[in-house]
Parts: C-alpha cells; sequence; structure tokens
C-alpha cells in the first residue's frame, strides 16, 4: 500500500471574484526586493545567482504535456522519458525533462514555469552538501523550503497541472508540487500525459523504454525519441 503524504503549502493570494489576477512579470524582469531575495540566498550558501540568468534558462509558459517514466530495481534506478514538448500549441525538442544535478534527478511534467528556479535552487543546495530524502515527509519539506526562499513572487507559483519526479539516487517520490501530495515508488510509476498509457504497457510486459514509446505512439502529446538515464543505486539503500 502507498502512503500518501500531503503538507501543508504556503498559502497565496488569489484576488477576490470579479477582479482580475495580477500579472506575472514577464521573463527576465525582477523586482529589487526579489533580487535582494535571490542575492541573500545565494550568499548564504556561497554561490552566485543571477535572477536574469535563472529566468532565461526556459520559456516562461513553456507546457511539457510528456511521458516520463521512472524504475526502480535492486541495482539502479531508470529514467526514461519522450522529448516532445509543446509552447502556445507548437510541438518541438526539449533537452531538459529530466535533470541530473549531482545525486539528485528531477523529472518534471506540466506548464514548468517554475522549474528554472527549482534547477538552480537544487544547484545550490547540492553545492554545499549531499540532498538526502529520508520519506515523503522530507521531499515535502524540501519544496516548502524552495517556496519559502526562493521563488521570486508571491504570484509565481506551481500550476495544479505540474507533477514531478524526484529521486536523490537511493530513493524516488512522486509530487504534486501545487498540493504537496507525496508518495514513495517502489518499483514503477509514469507521470505526464502519456503516463497511464506507459503504466497499462509496462504492467502488460513492456520495458521502460518500450513503455515509453508505445506512449508516444499513441498519444498525440508525446513524441519520440526516447532518452534514458540510469543512476547506480546507493549501496545503503540496497
Amino acid at each position: 500500500m502507498v502512503e500518501v503524504v500531503r503538507a501543508v503549502v504556503q498559502t497565496r493570494r488569489v484576488p477576490a471574484a470579479g477582479t482580475k489576477a495580477r500579472r506575472v512579470r514577464a521573463a527576465g524582469t525582477r523586482s529589487s526586493r526579489s533580487r535582494l531575495v535571490l542575492a541573500r540566498f545565494g550568499y548564504s550558501l556561497g554561490v552566485g545567482i543571477s535572477a536574469h540568468s535563472i529566468c532565461a534558462q526556459s520559456p516562461q509558459f513553456l507546457i511539457i504535456m510528456s511521458i516520463i517514466a521512472v524504475k526502480k530495481n535492486p541495482e539502479k534506478i531508470i529514467f526514461a522519458w519522450d522529448t516532445q514538448t509543446k509552447r502556445y500549441g507548437q510541438a518541438y525538442y526539449d533537452g531538459e525533462k529530466v535533470i541530473h544535478i549531482k545525486n539528485i534527478v528531477l523529472g518534471f511534467v506540466g506548464k514548468t514555469r517554475v522549474r528554472p528556479y527549482l534547477k538552480a535552487y537544487v544547484e545550490c543546495c547540492t553545492s554545499k552538501d549531499t540532498v538526502i530524502f529520508d520519506d515523503a515527509y522530507s521531499v515535502c519539506a524540501f519544496f516548502d523550503k524552495f517556496r519559502e526562499e526562493f521563488l521570486p513572487s508571491d504570484y509565481l507559483s506551481f500550476d495544479e497541472s505540474d507533477n514531478i519526479l524526484i529521486s536523490d539516487s537511493k530513493k524516488v517520490f512522486n509530487i504534486d508540487p501545487s498540493t504537496n501530495e507525496c508518495f514513495e515508488i517502489q518499483e514503477f510509476e509514469a507521470i505526464g500525459s502519456g503516463g497511464d498509457i506507459a503504466l497499462g504497457a509496462y504492467k502488460a510486459g513492456a520495458d521502460i523504454v518500450k513503455a515509453c514509446e508505445i506512449a508516444c505512439e499513441l498519444n498525440l502529446e508525446c513524441g519520440e525519441p526516447v532518452e534514458l538515464l540510469e543512476i547506480p543505486l546507493s549501496k545503503s539503500s540496497k
């Protein structure tokens, strides 16, 4: 039985009914307060951070309707994913659906507006120490701290379509960052628009790559080629 952990998410200000929501700042722009928050956080970790460079890493409204799958076995953790991404309805190649930073692996699907900030946050954290997730609660705490200390605006938050696979090379977790619902993956998981197809294919006997290829064949939002990342399982977790 999978234990699902739900932590309290930092509240955001929501406009009253009938009023227009405040527009998110354009990519590459940042208030002086936001720049100060980023600079102070970087200084505390001994890492220089450029708010502009973070924004420039990916489009503001990138939509990743994808298939990202993960398989954990006694020897290694395997990630496989398609390479099609959509922006403003147009499909193109995206090489950063899965990011490997030292011992941390992140797999993103959804609108992913927060992705460059989360990537920079993980880079900062891993530059000082090894990030370890003991359980789903520690993953939720990691994301809570990211929201509180690193996101530059109260109006920039995770979208309800966002879903993330995260691993510390010992364990793998699935987290919905908009609600902070999280659970540990024991064997296989697939997220994104082709996730259910890949999961069904895996249950029917396909390996992780074939499961992603079948999802690409049957779901128009997914597209080949499929890429693969294998991480040796830490000895302490075997």
